[in-house]
């Protein structure tokens, strides 16, 4: 048995840390669905490196998971993802602050019709602006480490959070900031912690 086999996991996420996060709960074994907008879908299928049109990077995110096409601007496809999320352990999110709020699907929302639901917001932020300086302004740095350190804190607050609702029966709320786990390894020349 793996060890997450029967938790559901409904993910409204997009770019690479909220859907590292899923990715791994399904190599656990979590049976997790990916909700995508219509047309354009999640960001990263047009990450490079493409082969034929079709993203290397988005699959490696992805893979394990379902996928649906949900408007959640549309009073029907907010109801089907209404209905995922009452029998789901696991909500993931990193829509911009306030947005699943305003569509009901927020944590206060879901915890009236789902007590035990884990809701797991990750909110993103840029590391250029830790680099460059006076002349350059931000400098874009060619790495995520941003996205993977904040999907590393947030499986990690995840797990802590299945361990919790073991012993208590509850959820809870987990907020992962990508600035704030940039924050936390950041380091100035002088290695004075910011």
């Amino acid at each position: 048995m793996r060890l997450y086999e029967g938790l559901r996991v409904v993910e409204f996420t997009t770019n690479i840390a909220g859907p590292t996060i899923g990715r791994w709960l399904a190599e656990y074994g979590a049976d997790v669905i990916h909700v995508e907008r219509p047309v354009y879908g999640d960001d990263s299928r047009g990450y490079p490196p493409m082969f034929d049109g079709v993203s290397a990077q988005y699959h490696t995110l992805n893979h394990g998971k379902k996928s649906l096409v949900l408007d959640l601007k549309d009073p029907e496809g907010l109801k089907i993802a209404k209905e995922l999320c009452k029998t789901a352990d696991i909500v993931l999110e990193s829509n911009r602050p306030g947005a699943m709020d305003r569509l009901g699907l927020g944590y206060e929302a879901l915890r009236e019709i789902n007590p035990r639901l884990i809701y797991g917001s990750i909110s993103a932020w840029g590391m250029m602006y830790y680099n460059g300086d006076d002349n350059t302004g931000p400098v874009k740095v060619f790495c995520e480490i941003g996205d993977y350190g904040a999907a590393t804190s947030g499986f990690g607050a995840i797990n802590a959070a299945l361990y919790y609702r073991e012993r208590t029966g509850l959820g809870q709320y987990v907020d992962i900031s990508l600035v704030k786990t940039l924050a936390s390894m950041a380091v100035k020349l002088d290695d004075q912690r910011i």
